[in-house]
């Protein structure tokens, strides 16, 4: 029916554009380490970092070093 036809349509569009679902980014490289709350009666609360720089981070942030789970890297 016509949903299937909408969803041929958007995978065709999505391979044209040579869009990615899951892209390489700090928020799904091995080397992302989540942000850690403390104890509830206590403020201590450690920012998302990265384990190789260790510096802070957002999940959407990039750099060259990335690594992903399956031991992918960018390419050079």
């Amino acid at each position: 029916g016509e949903v299937s036809i909408r969803s041929r349509e958007k995978r065709k569009l999505r391979k044209e554009v040579e869009f990615e679902l899951n892209p390489a980014r700090c928020g799904n490289c091995i080397n992302f380490i989540p942000p850690k709350m403390g104890l509830p009666n206590k403020r201590i609360f450690k920012p998302a970092h990265c384990s190789i720089h260790d510096f802070d981070v957002k999940k959407t942030s990039i750099c060259n070093y990335w690594e992903g789970k399956k031991g992918e890297v960018l390419q050079e």
